[in-house]
This record gives structure tokens, C-alpha cells and sequence, in this order.
């Protein structure tokens, strides 16, 4: 993988694009919007707007229309491009659509009509590869049902693997006999951890 893209650079082309969407909005729309983007967000989600109201109505203060954007998915350059011209407009397609139709949530009509006319695809999700960018990796162990008749193949994560080591039994939700690990992972694992 190339090296990061600077984060003061994405800030400059995340702002960019928002003014051109902002502007854009005007325009289609006769909407006037701004809002605050944070780069904290975690994980697998490229993206999250959130939109306060205040007196029951959406709140046009720019401190209250949040787009969060995922810093490690936005610096890498195998994404960045993407990020700028998909999610960016996805999140504040949410933003507007809540301001003009406040009723409505999510991934509706109006949101996608909105989202299409800034130049997004109107999916409801990316599919980007994010293996770089999971935050945890939950390792589990295989298990099955302890009846031969039923034999349900489970995977347990390690804390219920951890659990079962002191003495926790977990039943097999068809035919509620005990789990057990599997021979196999006993083998690989040396029925430790």
C-alpha cells in the first residue's frame, strides 16, 4: 500500500467538495446549509450524518449538522477518491433531506432524490475492502453440539471460549444439549488459550 494522503490535504478537499454541494444544494434545492465534519469515526462505516433539532424542528446552526467521516478510509489512497465523491454526499443528502422533509429517515425517496442530484450513486452502502480498517478482529473457536444426532456446527468467540474453560455450558438452540469444542480446533489450539 502507498503511503498516506495528509490529513490537512483531505480536509482541503473534503471542504471543497462541500462547498460545490452547498452551493449545488442552493441552486436544485433554494436550501441554504452548513455543516461540521469531524474525522473520528471508527470502524467499518465510511460515514454518519447527524442532524440535531432543537424546538422540534432541525436545527440550522452548523454545530448541529454533523457529517462524521472515517480519517483512515479517507487517507488511504486506494479510497480516498471514492470518499470524496460517494460519501460525502451521501451523509449530506441525509443532512438536507432531514431539514426538508423532517419526518423522514434514512434511506427513503426523498433522501435518494436529493442524494442522486449531488452526484451520488444512492446505495445505502459502500463495499469497499476495509480489512485494513476494522477496528477489532474477533477470533472464535469452533464448537458443535454435543448430540451426535444434532451435531450443529458454532463458532464461539474466545470470551465464551474463556467462559466455557471455567466451568459455563452453552446449549445448542435446536436440540439444547451442550456444546463442545471441536476436536480439530482442540488440536490447533491445544484446547488453551
Amino acid at each position: 500500500m502507498s503511503s498516506k494522503i495528509s490529513l490537512s490535504q483531505c480536509k482541503r478537499e473534503v471542504n471543497g467538495k462541500l462547498a460545490l454541494l452547498y452551493r449545488q444544494l442552493g441552486k436544485e434545492q433554494q436550501f441554504k446549509i452548513s455543516c461540521t465534519v469531524r474525522y473520528d469515526l471508527r470502524g467499518t462505516r465510511a460515514g454518519t450524518a447527524q442532524l440535531h433539532y432543537r424546538l422540534g424542528a432541525p436545527s440550522n446552526r452548523k454545530e448541529d449538522n454533523v457529517i462524521y467521516l472515517n480519517q483512515g478510509m479517507l487517507q488511504d489512497p486506494a479510497l480516498h477518491q471514492e470518499m470524496v465523491d460517494e460519501v460525502i454526499p451521501h451523509e449530506l443528502a441525509h443532512i438536507a433531506a432531514g431539514h426538508l422533509y423532517p419526518h423522514e429517515r434514512g434511506h427513503g425517496k426523498q433522501w435518494r432524490s436529493i442524494a442522486l442530484s449531488l452526484g451520488c450513486s444512492g446505495k445505502r452502502t459502500h463495499n469497499y475492502d476495509v480489512t485494513e480498517h476494522q477496528v477489532r478482529k474477533v477470533r472464535r473457536l469452533s464448537y458443535r453440539c454435543s448430540n451426535e444426532l444434532c451435531a450443529k456446527p458454532y463458532k464461539l468467540t474466545v470470551i465464551r471460549h474463556n467462559r466455557v474453560l471455567k466451568g459455563r455450558r452453552y446449549l445448542c438452540r435446536h436440540c439444547r444439549s451442550a456444546l463442545v469444542q471441536d476436536e480439530v480446533e482442540l488440536e490447533t489450539c491445544g484446547g488453551e488459550l
